[in-house]
């Protein structure tokens, strides 16, 4: 936490940044990779959506975050986690921590995170880390939660290609006379 305070990373590194060498938790802006970040934003903002970003930055072979193709979740990430380009308070030079926490799984052994409630997130000012404006990013929100207002709630998909809703009421073909 004493990291953070400092405006150093208590976590990964974020797209649009890049280690400080034999300087643990300092992060610099990479110039090539914030010009991206900026068109994301500056292009969500205007009218496209995530998906038509993703697929222009693959047309245009941009690499993405982790040197692979774009898509549309790596923009919009979970709303509750506050999470994907368009929701990273580290680009208005913000360093949010302490989002989510590990736990090991008994039944498989494998380690999986956790939401801890949001008060319990720590916030810290970085500005020497800012890439995007904050009205652009406040713009970016508003535009998220107008889109995510309107759809409904979505069902989950079957797991199993038969399965379908427990609440579906099965009809029986008509039978041939």
């Amino acid at each position: 936490m004493a990291r953070v305070s400092a405006g150093a990373s208590g976590g990964g590194l974020s797209y649009g940044y890049r280690a400080i060498p034999r300087r643990p938790g300092e992060h610099e802006i990479n110039e090539r990779e914030a010009q991206i970040v900026r068109r994301i934003f500056a292009d969500y903002v205007g009218g496209r959506t995530p998906r038509e970003i993703a697929t222009a930055l693959n047309a245009e072979g941009v690499p993405g975050p982790r040197g692979g193709k774009w898509n549309s979740s790596t923009l919009n990430g979970s709303k509750s986690r506050a999470n994907g380009v368009l929701q990273n308070r580290l680009y208005i030079g913000e360093i949010v921590w302490n989002r989510q926490r590990f736990i090991k799984d008994p039944s498989t052994g494998k380690r999986v995170s956790r939401l801890n409630p949001e008060s319990e997130w720590q916030h810290s000012e970085a500005p020497h880390l800012a890439i995007v404006d904050r009205t652009v990013f406040g713009l970016s929100i508003a535009r998220k939660s107008e889109r995510s207002a309107d759809r409904g709630p979505v069902a989950a998909k079957a797991k199993h290609i038969l399965s379908g809703s427990p609440n579906a009421a099965f009809v029986a073909p008509a039978t041939l006379s």
